[in-house]
């Protein structure tokens, strides 16, 4: 059976609406969310730690979808980097949101689940997390505004990775 291993945000949802909304306050400048980076460290851990930027989190057309043909044909491994303190968060978000998955795993260490996992197949927003997983699997970026220009096997929709299966 094939495993599955997907990112939560950045690849199924887009949290950066709303952490953009808490960015604006401090920078009003800021227009477009292109990552965490160059943010001071108290702001990172307000948006990283605080359920309330997870709970109305717009699911991506066409992610349900997504997860539904992915379960046709293997386990479904959802790993993200929130905080183990937002699980039940999580798990009732994706709930709501009619998310199916196999598996939910809270980790920062993405490339270590790939591979106690024995995941064949990972999506993920971050470069850093591909690059580490690709070890161990074939992985992929799931293409963003903020990761445009980086250099990595990459696709641009769901449609494109269901492709590649």
């Amino acid at each position: 059976m094939i495993r599955f291993g997907i990112d939560i945000d950045g690849v199924l949802c887009d949290v950066s609406v709303s952490f953009l909304k808490e960015i604006q306050k401090s920078h009003p400048e800021v227009r477009e969310f292109t990552g965490l980076d160059g943010l001071s460290e108290v702001l990172k851990n307000e948006l990283i730690f605080s359920p309330k930027y997870y709970f109305d989190a717009p699911v991506y057309d066409g992610a349900r979808e997504f997860l539904q043909a992915l379960q046709e044909r293997g386990s479904v491994y959802l790993i993200t980097a929130r905080p183990k303190s937002l699980e039940g968060v999580t798990r009732d978000w994706l709930h709501d949101n009619g998310l199916v998955f196999d598996y939910l795993i809270m980790s920062r260490d993405k490339g270590a689940v790939v591979e106690y996992s024995c995941i064949d197949f990972f999506l993920d927003d971050d470069v850093v997390n591909v690059r580490e997983a690709s070890r161990f699997c074939q992985s992929f970026l799931m293409r963003r505004s903020w990761n445009a220009g980086v250099s990595c096997r990459s696709v641009g929709s769901y449609t494109e990775f269901l492709g590649l299966l």
